[in-house]
């Protein structure tokens, strides 16, 4: 089950530790006596979050419920990351193509071949004249699906070809995760390194983004930007 750690709130070092059961049922004895405690719960299949509990409120034998929400680790929330189903689940600024294995590319005579099964995303400039660096997006959006701390791992192989080549200007490619607010405001954003001219043509680079969900989300859109 998850492991639940109180931590006397003033008094650094001084604990009490169980675990619950797969149910995310747990009862913990925990001293009044003017000590307040911060009440960890999480890890193991669980999804990791701290509640405060006064001295007051346990001198009152008060009972508590704390709801514990299975945790994703582990698994891929992305849903056709291949693009394997064209752009199904995907919301994209037009910007995009879906190439299959054995087409001709644009501008050369050479044939696609997808990293891994048959498809892959092709993204290009928006050209819009009125913005200086126009960004293209494409992203899968998560609504009340991570809690505070909870750790976010993406990864994508990414290729330019040479007839087609997108590095004689600024442009360049991330991993994102964007964080919003349950009101649209923004929170924030994690990116991975960037696909830029660094990296030469032709070849398959494999970029990572690794990410901590900030405080007060409840909107993630995950995907990439160009």
């Amino acid at each position: 089950g998850a492991e639940v750690i109180a931590w006397a709130h003033d008094e650094y070092g001084s604990r009490e530790g169980t675990f619950s059961d797969w149910d995310g049922n747990f009862s913990m004895f925990l001293y009044g006596d003017g000590i307040n405690y911060d009440l960890e719960a999480g890890g193991h299949g669980w999804v990791g979050n701290m509640y405060y509990i006064d001295s007051y409120q346990i001198e009152m034998g008060e009972h508590f419920e704390f709801y514990l929400e299975p945790s994703d680790e582990g698994q891929n929330l992305v849903h056709n990351g291949g693009f394997e189903e064209g752009l199904n689940y995907w919301y994209n600024h037009q910007n995009t193509v879906i190439m299959g294995t054995g087409q001709t590319m644009w501008n050369s005579d050479q044939s696609f071949e997808a990293f891994e099964g048959d498809s892959s995303l092709k993204m290009f400039g928006l050209y819009q004249d009125d913005i200086d660096l126009p960004e293209g997006n494409v992203f899968q959006t998560y609504y009340d699906h991570f809690g505070w701390g909870q750790q976010l791992e993406g990864s994508a192989w990414v290729m330019a070809h040479e007839d087609d080549y997108f590095g004689d200007g600024p442009s360049n490619f991330v991993l994102f995760a964007k964080y919003f607010s349950h009101d649209w405001n923004w929170k924030g954003m994690h990116i991975s390194q960037p696909f830029d001219r660094e990296y030469p043509p032709n070849d398959w680079h494999q970029f990572n983004l690794n990410a901590i969900v900030p405080d007060d989300v409840g909107i993630v859109q995950i995907g990439v930007m160009f």
